[in-house]
């Protein structure tokens, strides 16, 4: 036989073709993903059993389709002190607000949408509470192009969230934002020139608006400077600076009102400093949220407007959104840096008028094993508006919350920060009041000593198994199970059992990623074992490491039974008859000595009653073991020929 030699050229041919084949499988498994990445949808209605949501008109990207695993979340709801007092606008009761879960779409008939597992947290809807339903795009790798992705930006019903899952490597060639797509910056007044107001709370749109926050002003009062919750105040007359909105640090207080000669017919009350109780009509910064103990994620508070006379007042910045993010790795390639970031807007400048406050930084949370290249991670305030001349400059905005599920203080590749939006300024050589006093550069404002975000570093929790149990139902077992905080976890496998010893899995049911607070997840089986099945829970980490549960037995003692009758036999020759089942059943049979050793294996039947021929085995006392799709017997069988 001649041997076969290949020319060179052929040889790099093929050498090529090969690594072509290759580098392209790659590209094909790993999914690039750019601009709004998310769908969204207004929630309208909620079950009883919190297994049915209806939802409204879908925006973003994509649709919500079965199979889909998907986020819900209650963006406002919680209820304030509307009283005319300085505590106006303080969070008397969150409510639902923030309560957020994640699950699976199992079904979908027009409208409504049916979960799976159901929702552990309690969710409110309507006008007041605004809960929406958002789509969590999931890919086993996915590279983030040049042009970045972003989150839908809250138009007031729906959006500020970015999130989505990556089973393995989640490549940054883009940045990851949400600066400025949270809640809403109050707008600046109507044109009006009163000297000296510390209203609170009216509707006269004399005085800025507030910034939007978590809870909704009960009786339409938008206007003065009370901050509503996280949103920061309007400013008052006469053009005073907007407060700054607030998240885990709160917003900066709004300027002094115009201060100029007493003659000239201005506002002269003021003394030319900070000091004089007539400077307070700044708007006041937000309120700080809960972040550490209440299990509650919130957009970051919107800035409030100025107050004006000239129209050339300035408007309230928005807030920064919500980032949500699981994944085995985050990768930044190309030694450059790559920014996740949901910092709050800064608001414009002003000109003879009060300015705009800036809006607080976002929420980031942040869910993965490994990170490699150099990563910033920012949920900053967003600054105030400066002025020109005597008014009030805009406060800045309170910093953000970015958490990590686990600790990752080994990783000196990644930055982070959260800090307040700087105060507004007027400009440097400015006299203002009555005697003049020269106070360029004065914000005239306050900043408040816990402007400053949080950023939590959690030490890695395992997945916290609390229970795990079934019972039997008409046709089928029902397994259950709850955990009371999970860490990175990716799905559970359901695994079963005829001996508690060899296991096979017979189902999946995916997990919550890094959820703290209890959830609850079932599994039916609906094709049980005649007799004992045996149960136990693969956890499955996104990285791949796993844990078993505990075993949970559950006996199923339906009418199924197997006769074999002559038995015991004299001529080695027997009937088998399974009592309950269809004729078209099919299967196989083998029989074991009392030992468990095969010795006859796999035989093949077809229907619920056949015979077998014995003969070729001794006298003694044997097992039968009868398999079909859906059920194992053993049963006992005499020889006595």
């Amino acid at each position: 036989m001649k041997s076969i030699v290949l020319p060179i050229k052929w040889l790099f041919l093929s050498v090529f073709l090969v690594f072509n084949f290759l580098i392209s499988h790659f590209l094909q498994a790993q999914t690039n993903i750019s601009g709004v990445i998310n769908a969204y949808a207004p929630v309208s209605a909620i079950n009883v059993a919190k297994t049915i949501v209806t939802i409204g008109t879908t925006s973003g990207t994509g649709t919500f389709t079965t199979g889909d695993r998907v986020l819900i979340i209650q963006m406002k709801g919680a209820t304030i002190d509307d009283r005319e007092l300085a505590t106006y606008g303080s969070i008397t009761n969150y409510n639902n607000a923030g309560n957020f879960e994640f699950t699976n779409i199992s079904s979908i008939s027009g409208s409504n949408i049916t979960l799976s597992p159901a929702l552990v947290k309690n969710f409110s809807t309507g006008t007041n509470n605004l809960t929406q339903l958002v789509r969590v795009p999931t890919y086993t790798s996915a590279n983030v192009l040049a042009a970045g992705i972003q989150a839908l930006a809250w138009n007031g019903t729906i959006g500020g969230i970015l999130t989505l899952r990556v089973t393995g490597t989640l490549t940054m060639n883009g940045n990851i934002t949400a600066d400025g797509l949270g809640f809403r910056g109050g707008v600046m007044s109507t044109i009006g020139g009163n000297c000296s107001i510390t209203t609170y709370r009216t509707n006269g749109t004399f005085l800025g608006y507030k910034g939007e926050g978590i809870a909704v002003e009960p009786n339409g009062n938008l206007n003065g400077r009370g901050a509503l919750a996280n949103g920061g105040g309007g400013g008052n007359g006469h053009n005073g600076g907007g407060g700054g909105g607030s998240n885990a640090g709160q917003g900066g207080t709004g300027g002094r009102e115009w201060a100029g000669p007493l003659f000239a017919g201005w506002c002269g009350v003021q003394d030319g400093t900070c000091n004089n109780a007539n400077n307070l009509v700044g708007g006041i910064g937000g309120y700080v949220l809960n972040f550490t103990t209440s299990g509650k994620y919130f957009l970051g508070g919107g800035g409030g407007g100025a107050q004006q006379d000239n129209n050339v007042s300035s408007n309230g910045a928005n807030g920064g959104g919500m980032i949500i993010i699981f994944a085995n790795t985050i990768s930044v390639n190309g030694g450059v840096s790559r920014t996740i970031s949901a910092n709050g807007a800064s608001a414009l400048d002003a000109q003879y008028d009060g300015a705009g406050a800036g809006g607080a930084g976002g929420t980031i949370l942040i869910s993965a094993s490994n990170f490699t290249g150099n990563l910033n991670v920012s949920a900053n305030g967003g600054n105030g508006g400066n002025t020109s001349a005597c008014h009030g400059p805009g406060g800045g905005g309170g910093g953000g919350f970015i958490q990590y599920t686990n600790n990752i203080t080994p990783f000196s590749n990644v930055s982070n920060i959260a800090t307040a939006g700087l105060n507004g300024t007027q400009p440097v050589g400015t006299t203002c009041g009555d005697p003049a006093v020269a106070v360029g550069g004065s914000f005239c404002g306050t900043v408040s000593p816990i402007a400053t975000g949080t950023v939590l570093n959690r030490t890695a929790l395992p997945v916290r198994l609390i229970s795990f149990g079934g019972k039997k139902q008409n046709n089928y077992h029902l397994l259950v199970w709850q955990t009371a905080s999970e860490e990175n976890n990716s799905h559970f496998t359901i695994e079963s059992s005829s001996n508690g010893v060899d296991f096979n899995a017979i189902g999946e049911v995916d997990g919550s990623g890094s959820f703290i607070g209890l959830k609850e997840y079932s599994f039916k089986d609906m094709t049980p074992l005649v007799n004992w099945n045996y149960y136990r829970l693969k956890q499955v980490d996104f990285s791949g490491e796993y844990t078993y549960s505990n075993i949970v037995a559950l006996k199923n003692d339906i009418n199924i039974d197997i006769n074999i009758f002559p038995n015991p036999t004299s001529d080695g020759n027997i009937q088998v008859e399974i009592a309950g089942e269809n004729e078209n059943l099919k299967g196989f049979w083998n029989i074991t000595d009392l030992q468990g050793k095969e010795l006859i294996k796999n035989q093949s039947f077809e229907g619920n009653n056949w015979k077998i021929n014995l003969t070729e085995l001794s006298k003694g006392m044997y097992i039968i073991v009868i398999k079909t799709q859906n059920n194992i017997w053993q049963k006992k069988v005499i020889l006595q020929f």
